[in-house]
């Protein structure tokens, strides 16, 4: 008895944690990222842009258990260029509160889908439904997690998945996992394959393109200097300049120039980033 009384307390004071963790935690913003926050200063008379980031290493869950955010990353060969060290990602508390929202995904599903939807409800409220605003997000700013296979609550009606809840609300991501283009995606849903150099990863490069996905290309080009004019046989377009991937044409290619200090560092080491020809 004495044991069982010990465990109801243990677990009564982890939910009080994380109550209090949840009670201070805002998942999307629309001005935490640079590009996020350029792209609402371009588009400002047309759209509104959110963002959801968590971080995008491997965390160990409370039952011991691993989880990887973004599952080919590996693969891809881009674990050590990922984005997680540029922009705001090179301050630690940034990046303590990237992981503290993974960690309530991980551990607590249902209590981060609530908060997520609760958000999404106010925006669709607030600024879809009031100020007539035509609103973007995107939820996976630097992880790879599939929403498409995670139920969604709104005001008490389960849906199959955060789309179909929030019809009001477009939503847009980069993507490692060519799988998802051989499924047919909510109306409201659009998918940017990533590109990458390690051998290991074309074969699922050819299946997304061969099913019309568009890619992002990531370039070791400096800032403010052209990006190639063609690559992989298709059109490349500056995707620096904003993150509308939406309203992209398709068959092209999202040019990126690389960031972060210790993916530019490791450059020599790097099979994700293409040298210009």
């Amino acid at each position: 008895l004495l044991f069982i009384a010990f465990c109801i307390i243990r677990e009564l004071k982890c939910n009080l944690v994380n109550l209090k963790k949840v009670k201070n935690m805002q998942l999307l913003t629309k001005d935490s990222n640079a590009k996020i926050k350029k792209t609402n200063k371009l588009t400002a008379a047309h759209y509104e842009f959110y963002n959801l980031t968590l971080t995008s290493r491997v965390i160990t869950k409370s039952d011991g258990t691993t989880f990887d955010p973004c599952p080919n990353a590996n693969l891809f060969g881009c674990r050590e260029d990922c984005l997680r060290e540029s922009g705001r990602g090179i301050f630690s508390n940034v990046r303590d509160a990237r992981n503290k929202k993974l960690e309530l995904f991980v551990n607590d599903r249902n209590a981060f889908m609530k908060m997520l939807s609760n958000e999404c409800l106010k925006i669709v409220k607030n600024r879809v439904i009031k100020l007539k605003k035509k609103v973007r997000i995107r939820l996976n700013t630097i992880s790879d997690i599939d929403y498409l296979l995670i139920p969604c609550v709104r005001e008490n009606i389960t849906y199959k998945n955060i789309f179909m809840a929030y019809p009001e609300l477009n939503f847009y991501d980069y993507t490692k996992i060519a799988s998802r283009f051989g499924k047919k995606l909510p109306s409201n849903y659009h998918l940017t394959m990533s590109d990458s150099r390690e051998p290991k990863a074309q074969k699922q490069i050819d299946y997304a393109l061969k099913r019309g996905a568009n890619i992002a290309t990531v370039f070791f080009v400096k800032k403010g200097e052209p990006l190639p004019k063609i690559h992989r046989g298709r059109r490349v377009i500056d995707g620096d300049i904003d993150d509308n991937r939406i309203d992209d044409n398709k068959n092209i290619v999202v040019g990126l120039r690389l960031k972060g200090n210790e993916a530019i560092k490791n450059i020599n080491n790097s099979n994700f980033v293409y040298m210009p020809i």
